[in-house]
């Protein structure tokens, strides 16, 4: 009795651990059991780039872009914000709400949107540069405030 107790034990924290650490399967049962991301907004402020996965090792592993209300039911916590701000660069964070669901825009797609989302964010600066680098337009450099953001901008795209 006391063997089949660890056993059932063991399995246990194995499969635990395997939901948590393993990035497709904490995400596909996060979507499946518990909730799945919800995409629905009015706004474009409605909506946010999240983790959506549950990968303790991976930062959640998939972003996306979903409404700022929703939450991934995680076994285990892990920082959301650092992972999402550190794994995106910022043109990659440009969410939108498009038809009444949140959207990524991509600048090289649709760059009008894309200022136009730069402009609403309090990282406006990082995001100009990142649309004028990814789309290789020294004009866009001149919406960007900071001096030295701005030199940094148009000195990377001289050439």
């Amino acid at each position: 009795m006391k063997k089949i107790l660890i056993i059932l034990i063991t399995v246990l924290v194995l499969a635990f651990l395997l939901i948590t650490l393993v990035p497709s399967i904490g995400s596909s049962l996060n979507n499946f059991l518990f909730n799945r991301p919800k995409l629905a907004c009015n706004a474009d402020s409605d909506c946010e780039y999240k983790a959506v996965g549950c990968s303790a090792l991976t930062c959640g592993a998939t972003t996306a872009c979903v409404n700022k209300d929703w939450k991934p039911i995680c076994p285990i916590p892990y920082l959301k914000s650092f992972c999402v701000d550190k794994m995106l660069a910022p043109w990659a964070r440009l969410c939108g709400c498009e038809k009444n669901k949140c959207e990524h825009i991509n600048p090289s797609e649709n760059p009008d949107r894309a200022l136009q989302l730069c402009a609403s964010l309090n990282y406006s600066d990082e995001c100009y540069n990142a649309v004028a680098m990814a789309l290789g337009n020294q004009s866009i450099c001149e919406k960007i405030s900071k001096p030295d953001w701005k030199h940094n901008c148009l000195a990377n795209l001289e050439g």
